[in-house]
């Protein structure tokens, strides 16, 4: 299968780009959104450029993204090791319950010992 290719092919990897069109020749089957590379470029991932309050960036910087976000296949394992744990925690309540159980607020419990303090 062979990706899309922008109508205009003359553009360089150290072209200054709106984030828009980046977005569009970078990504031309979709995934990432402006706001997404606003994002990455807050967590210092991508380098933009504001020029009259309008973010750039180039071909190449985002290809240097790519590189700084990529995803360890040692990391995924851990990732999944930690799902794994966290499926196995029993839940306290079954979630939809129409059952109220024994209140645990705090002064439901000193409630308890005033009404004891009261009878001795």
């Amino acid at each position: 299968m062979n990706l899309p290719v922008p109508a205009n092919d003359n553009i360089g990897p150290d072209q200054l780009l709106p984030l828009r069109e980046a977005c569009k020749i970078a990504f031309p089957i979709g995934g990432m959104t402006v706001g997404g590379l606003r994002r990455e470029a807050r967590r210092g991932h991508l380098a933009i450029m504001r020029i009259a309050n309008k973010d750039f960036t180039t071909l190449r910087n985002i290809q240097e993204m790519g590189n700084l976000c990529r995803v360890v296949a040692g990391d995924l394992t851990f990732i999944g090791v930690m799902n794994v744990v966290r499926a196995e925690k029993p839940l306290r309540e079954q979630p939809g319950s129409l059952s109220t159980g024994a209140s645990t607020l705090p002064r439901d419990r000193f409630a308890g010992e005033d009404s004891k303090a009261q009878e001795s």
